[in-house]
């Protein structure tokens, strides 16, 4: 009795031991650790103890749904919102998001789908339904907000080669397909290996040279000749060092709500990277987000706008000045212009994607030109604008070449907010130059690879220039937009959805089966 209940001890825990080791290998494949490498095995110890668990279908999707609730509590703990909630009470925060996840993820058999669903594909079941899941949650993580920044695989790749030319092509979603099928793919090579497999060979066979195929069509894009820029900018990154509520020149202004005064301070602060920029040649200065907090085309404010255009005039330069603007608790503007170096100010850019849960309610909206400077066509994006798919695709369909975003990041989210903005420059062939208080300030070449940067996990203060390549934007992906992502979730609902059905009609099969052989028999 006691070799019985070891056994089944034995049994039941290697499962959930596999389910917690998943969820916590792919969440080290993300910032701030970026095991990156281990991406593409994380899963692999859920997706064995699923398939070789003989209990029963409930059974094993709570194992899914435990490795999914482990991977984004441990996600959304490493948030760390500085400004939000803080301590204990984001630790109670963070696990309660990863029961969540795991409570909907076990009950709809996502990503790793039902038994009976890999039994119906066979050996592509197992291998390609779990990616394509994962590809639809993404997508709805996105659409949604559900913390769409935190845990999107492709950018835990964008190192990758053979994974970031399929960027350009269709976004995000064939990285994300390819990284959790290459997982299906250890996996059952391993159970085949261990005679544990009990699907198609042959089916597995083509559904893992599928997976190497893809491997082998991006390696080989990777290795072409791609075309040098024509042409290049010379721009600069100002990143002060310390964020307004911190610094000690600006935090008893804004503690007062002086912000005329806080925006002559923070304009003076500004002026010797301005200076040293147009000295090395710099033709654009992005200044972080808000680091104005009045009206630049307000005609009472006019002698702040002097300053800056002033400055620009004086330097050459055509200065980012992004700008926040408190009317009440209710209303606020997020916007940015560019100033000239003839002093024009132009007509603003606004935040697409004004952050809600820090107090911004824009009254301002869908304002979103680009802007000639010289021979180049420039846009402008604010704050979390470039961790969405939808803001950078619009100004590359534009004619935008470079992206000025200028950014207020803390420390845990700077390198997230670093690896999308990489993620979107490949995805449209855009440069993007960022632009933030205290950490990942940089300039992107339109390929995504970093041409310059701080450190997204040290504050300090710095003034980057770099010559950036200009490329013609666009691309397949900025002209179709993520119709890979949305055909991955239709097709998640519709599994979850036939796979539930399926139960669904066994269980009733059984129950009418069992009361028809109760009436057969003869009573006494």
């Amino acid at each position: 009795m006691v070799a019985t209940l070891m056994d089944r001890i034995h049994r039941g825990v290697l499962p959930l031991a596999a389910a917690i080791v998943s969820g916590v290998l792919y969440f080290t494949s993300f910032p701030p650790l970026e095991w990156t490498v281990l991406g593409f095995v994380a899963w692999v110890p859920l997706m064995i103890a699923i398939h070789a668990h003989r209990s029963r279908e409930c059974a094993t999707q709570a194992l899914g749904g435990l490795g999914l609730g482990v991977f984004f509590g441990m996600l959304a703990f490493s948030v760390d919102p500085p400004e939000v909630v803080t301590g204990a009470a984001w630790t109670g925060v963070s696990i309660a998001v990863g029961l969540v996840f795991g409570l909907v993820g076990g009950l709809v058999a996502v990503p790793m789908c039902t038994r009976r669903a890999h039994a119906m594909l066979g050996g592509c079941g197992f291998v390609w339904l779990p990616a394509v899941a994962w590809a639809g949650i993404e997508y709805l993580r996105l659409v949604t907000t559900m913390g769409h920044p935190w845990g999107m695989t492709a950018t835990a790749h964008i190192d990758v080669a053979p994974l970031r030319v399929f960027l350009p092509l269709a976004g995000m979603w064939p990285v994300t397909i390819i990284v959790i099928a290459t997982n299906g793919a250890v996996a059952a090579l391993i159970l085949k290996a261990c005679g544990l497999w009990r699907g198609s060979s042959g089916v597995l066979s083509w559904s893992v040279a599928a997976v190497a195929a893809m491997w082998v069509i991006g390696g080989v894009l990777a290795l072409l000749p791609t075309s040098e820029p024509d042409t290049s900018l010379r721009v600069a990154a100002v990143q002060p060092g310390e964020h307004v509520p911190d610094h000690q020149v600006t935090r008893p202004l804004i503690m007062r709500r002086q912000y005329d005064v806080l925006t002559e301070a923070i304009t003076l602060l500004h002026v010797p990277a301005t200076e040293e920029a147009s000295a090395q040649g710099a033709s654009l200065v992005v200044w972080p987000e808000a680091s104005g907090w009045v009206d630049p085309n307000s005609i009472a404010h006019q002698a702040l706008t002097l300053q800056v255009s002033d400055l620009a005039i004086r330097t050459g330069t055509t200065i980012v000045w992004p700008y926040f603007i408190r009317i009440d608790a209710d209303h606020t503007r997020n916007e940015a212009v560019l100033v000239r170096s003839n002093g024009e100010i132009s007509p603003p850019t606004t935040k697409d994607h004004p952050v809600w849960v820090i107090g911004e309610r824009s009254i301002t909206a869908d304002l979103h030109p680009v802007y000639q400077l010289g021979e180049t066509v420039v846009g402008l994006a604010l704050g979390p604008d470039g961790t969405y798919t939808d803001t950078l695709a619009r100004l590359a369909r534009d004619g935008a070449q470079v992206v000025a975003v200028p950014t207020h990041d803390w420390r845990a989210y700077a390198g997230t907010q670093l690896a999308h903005l990489r993620v979107r420059a490949a995805e449209h062939r855009v440069a993007v130059v960022k632009a933030d208080w205290r950490y990942g300030s940089a300039v992107i070449a339109p390929s995504g690879a970093i041409v310059v940067a701080t450190a997204d996990d040290e504050r300090w203060p710095a003034m980057l220039v770099a010559d950036v390549g200009l490329s013609e934007p666009g691309t397949p992906y900025t002209a179709a937009g993520d119709w890979l992502g949305l055909l991955c979730l239709l097709v998640t609902v519709g599994t979850a959805g036939g796979s539930a059905i399926a139960t669904c009609r066994q269980t009733l099969q059984s129950r009418l089966a069992s009361d028809g052989k109760e009436l057969r028999q003869p009573h006494p």
